[in-house]
Order: structure tokens, then sequence, then C-alpha cells
């Protein structure tokens, strides 16, 4: 009930253009949420219209267009996320120019990127449009130099308006160098802005990597016979400095988390790490490796074995070990 109160109080400071950043990122981090705390909100202020409409005197017009004035707000708000239809009691008072009221127009339709257990989902939709099926995709990524291979059906992205979005996923790694192209600035057209973030992430990435602003962990997994684990390297950006992950969060928009709703400032790490180890592990499977040893019990051979396992390839090891370095 308290987050519900939050939310409420964002929208009003969003309706009445007092909204701060932490206002707007919580009415956009869950747009369904958010869309049926409006839905209710413009309810109510309906039935508040309505209700001094019948008020007589003096002050009857002051009244009303006070009311008008708070349901047309909660609309701009509303519109934010997709256009509504017209509101039959607003229509009803158009004649008047003080309550008149402009709504959206469908947007374009767009190549939209989303970030789900560290794949890039992609998906086309626009606000108050119907979403593309998966054959549409399939030229639109063509016509922006997508990646040919490496795609799969993903379930689907749940739009605001309960419609499902066909969509298909992709590895970082399958992805890279057209996110990169992207977020370098050659983007063409029909392209969104939670894809043109994504691509910003990407030269982020590569700006680490080639700095050398990284540093090798471990992904620890327990084998499914429940019989010790495996051990794989993964590379890290090393953030010396925070401010452009900072940039990149605040300007993240809400569709590049439309599947899971995380937080802005975790997903932007995810993302960029993602990238750093996408271009560590490719650049490892080029260089001769040496000879792994047989076991990973001590840290000395733990080491070695991090050395030898450097392109991200499971070794078994010493779980107490392997958790240290994870």
């Amino acid at each position: 009930m308290a987050e519900v109160r939050q939310l409420e109080a964002a929208i009003w400071s969003i309706a009445d253009d007092r909204a701060s950043a932490d206002d707007l990122a919580l009415f956009e981090i869950d747009e369904t949420r958010s869309l049926a705390v409006l839905d209710r909100l413009i309810g109510d202020a309906e039935e508040d219209l309505a209700s001094v409409r019948d008020i007589k005197g003096d002050e009857r017009d002051q009244v009303v267009a006070d009311f008008a004035d708070t349901l047309k707000s909660l609309h701009r708000t509303a519109a934010r996320l997709r256009p509504l239809p017209p509101s039959p009691i607003l229509a009803e008072l158009d004649d008047d120019d003080s309550i008149s009221w402009e709504y959206l127009e469908p947007g374009e339709v767009q190549l939209q990127a989303s970030w789900s257990e560290g794949r890039v989902v992609v998906w086309a939709a626009g606000r108050g449009t119907e979403p593309e099926p998966n054959d549409a995709l399939a030229d639109r990524l063509e016509a922006v130099g997508g990646p040919p291979n490496g795609w799969q059906v993903h379930p689907g992205v749940r739009l605001p308006s309960g419609v499902q979005a066909d969509a298909i996923s992709i590895s970082m790694r399958g992805a890279l160098g057209w996110l990169v192209a992207v977020g370098g600035g050659q983007a063409a057209a029909g392209v969104g802005a939670s894809l043109l973030w994504l691509g910003r992430a990407a030269v982020e990435g590569v700006r680490l990597a080639a700095q050398g602003a990284i540093v090798p962990g471990l992904r620890v997994t327990a084998r499914r016979e429940g019989n010790g684990i495996d051990a794989s390297v993964r590379w890290l950006p090393a953030f010396l400095h925070r401010g452009a992950i900072d940039e990149l969060a605040a300007a993240m928009p809400a569709t590049v988390v439309a599947i899971e709703g995380t937080a802005g400032h975790t997903v932007t790490v995810a993302v960029v790490s993602a990238v750093v180890d996408a271009i560590m592990s490719e650049a490892a499977e080029r260089v001769e490796l040496k000879a792994q040893p047989p076991t990973a019990k001590s840290i000395t051979d733990l080491g070695d074995s991090m050395l030898a396992r450097i392109d991200g390839a499971p070794f078994a090891a010493d779980p107490s070990l392997a958790r240290d370095m994870s």
C-alpha cells in the first residue's frame, strides 16, 4: 500500500510539472502499474468533473475549469506511456477554449531493444500502435544492419496496453558489432530510443576494454548432479570513474527494462559488463593458452586454471576458493 501511495504522489508531481528525477524513474519503471493507478485517478477526476458541472452561481465556470485542468494534467501524464481515447466529458466541454484538449497521435513503430537474462531482446512497436510480428522484425533488422544470424525466438514483451509483442533475442557477443555501430551514430531511421541506449552502453563497454579498465572474476555454477561446482572466467569492467555509468543509467529509457523492470543502474552495469566479457572472451579464443592443471584445489592451481581458461570455458574448482573469486 505504501508503494501505491508513493506512486500516486509521483504521478501528481508529474501532472503538476514539479516532478523530480526519482518521481519520473518510479513512474517509468513499471508502466503497467503506473497506468493502472492513472486509470483509477482519471476515473475519479472524471466523476469529480461531472459532479461540479451542476454547480450554480458565478463560481461555476472557474470550478469546472479547475477540475478540467486536473483531468487534462492526468491525461498528459498518461500520454507519456500511451495515447488515451478522448474523454467524453472533456469532449462535451470542447466549446470552451480554456478547457479544450489535444490528444497525442499514435507514435511511429520503431525497433526497440530490452535487456533480459543477459540477452538483447528486440521487438517493434510504438506508442498506441500494434506491435509487429516476427516476420516484420526480420525485415526491420535487415534494414538497420542487424546481425543476420544468432537470433532465438523470445516469449515476447508485454506492453502497457496488455498486448504481447513478438520478440527475438541474441547474445551480447552476437549483437556487439551492430550495437557499437548504432551507438557510434550509424543508426538508421526507425530505431527506437531503447536500441540507441543499448548502443551507447556498448560503446562505453568497448571504451573501458580498450583502456584496459577490466578485471577477471569467476562465474560459479553448481553441477546438476550436485557433486562440486564448475567455474568459468568472466571479465568485468573496472569503473574507475562512475560518471559515465551514472549518466547512462539516468538516460535509460523504460523500454530497456520492459521485461524485468530492474533498476536502471543495475541494468547499466550488467550491460556494460556483458560487453566487456564478450570482447575479452572472443579475444582469448585467438590466443594460444597454457595447459590447465589437472585440479584447481589450491589458490595456485586456481590461478593457473583461470589463465588456461580465460576464454570462459568452464572448469572444475574448489567451491570455497572459487566463490571467493566470484
